[in-house]
């Protein structure tokens, strides 16, 4: 592995009921706070989202959630100043789904 490798984590990232996937290198010593703020900009554009579409990141994996049995549905991860390499230390090559955020007024 390279070095750059080495200081970052390697975050795999699919738009929900597609196949479209994408992988980023993200610097766990970044808040969550900051690290969501940089992948959904990252997202935007890599999947083609408009700039004031509004879209959730959630950890893959989550099936049986309060939402239903499907992970896709999973609640969205919260902004927090806890670091990325303290909430994902263990995983380190972790997913997480891309949804596009749908208003009902």
């Amino acid at each position: 592995m390279s070095q750059i490798h080495d200081d970052y984590y390697e975050f795999y990232f699919k738009l929900i009921y597609t196949c479209q996937t994408k992988k980023y290198l993200v610097n766990p010593d970044m808040t969550i706070e900051k690290f969501l703020e940089d992948v959904k900009n990252k997202i935007k554009t890599d999947f083609g989202f408009n700039e004031n579409e509004i879209i959730e990141i959630v950890k893959a994996g989550q099936f049986d959630n309060v939402n239903g049995y499907d992970a896709e549905l999973a609640p969205e991860i919260e902004p927090s100043c806890l670091t990325v390499r303290r909430v994902f230390r263990h995983k380190p090559s972790s997913s997480f789904y891309i949804r596009k955020k749908i208003n009902i007024i």
